[in-house]
């Protein structure tokens, strides 16, 4: 099994924790993707993951990768993971990573909803409500007020609750746990499944199981620290951390210092 740690070449352990959560995965390869520069340097990576019990750390030099990136992401600065990620699925245009949110509007007074769509490539659940990944789904989604609401049926001003809905699910779900705010980071344990998480699609009504196969990690406090990752291969874990790979099946579903978690479908 030929695996690629990524060389840190200036604070870019952000964008080498990310990149690993893809190449490793096996249907990344075979996902579609928009054409681009980038899809064209991420074939350099030629993870080979042929299931055997040994691996073979390959040392990659990302300067090309890193240089695609460098109006936006600088060398020697510090980046946020879930920031290029965003970049990174917006380049790439990966459907297989895209959902959909329905999001419905009533008024209170002449009870009309008003619905829209919105794509979304990641969830952001917050930390320091909930103490598990369930319950921060259900304040992601739970009911809330909108004061001085235009409603074009009614033509005035009212109170209005907003329902935010899953409307389709993608094959690979990506949730990010907010773990900054005004005051800095927030080390909060949160306990999330590594397997066997359950979502229901509430257009079809359809219950979708999902499995853990990569984290990231981030060490330190909001202006600084340090970013690595755990990714599932071939059925064991290995703990990823820029030019450094091994065997780590230990795994931790409550680490407070997780901050980006990828789920595939069963």
């Amino acid at each position: 099994m030929k695996l690629y740690s990524l060389l840190n070449l200036g604070n870019t352990c952000y964008l080498n924790s990310v990149l690993q959560c893809f190449i490793n995965n096996p249907c990344f390869a075979n996902c579609s993707k928009k054409d681009s520069e980038l899809a064209e340097l991420l074939k350099e990576i030629n993870v080979d993951l042929t299931v055997n019990n040994e691996h073979i750390n390959h040392k990659y030099d990302p300067n090309k990768i890193v240089t695609f990136f460098n109006k936006k992401f600088r060398r020697f600065q510090q980046h946020d993971a879930h920031e290029f990620l965003l970049e990174f699925l917006d380049i790439l245009d990966l459907k297989d990573y895209c959902g959909k949110f329905k999001m419905n509007i009533t008024c209170s007074s002449c009870k009309n909803i008003s619905s829209t769509y919105e794509d979304y490539s990641t969830i952001n659940l917050h930390v320091n409500l909930e103490n598990n990944l369930t319950d921060s789904f259900i304040n992601y989604l739970k009911k809330e007020n909108i004061h001085d609401y235009h409603c074009e049926k009614c033509n005035q001003k009212v109170l209005a609750d907003k329902k935010v809905y899953i409307y389709n699910l993608p094959n690979f779900l990506i949730l990010v746990l907010k773990r900054y705010n005004i005051n800095g980071k927030l080390n909060d344990s949160i306990s999330y499944p590594l397997e066997n998480m359950k979502i229901r699609e509430t257009e079809s009504g359809e219950i979708f199981s999902y499995i853990l196969y990569a984290i990231i990690y981030h060490y330190g406090h909001s202006h600084n620290g340090h970013y690595n990752c755990n990714v599932k291969i071939n059925n064991n874990w290995y703990f990823i951390d820029d030019d450094s790979i091994y065997l780590n099946n230990n795994i931790e579903n409550n680490n407070c210092n997780s901050y980006i978690l990828f789920y595939k479908k069963c």
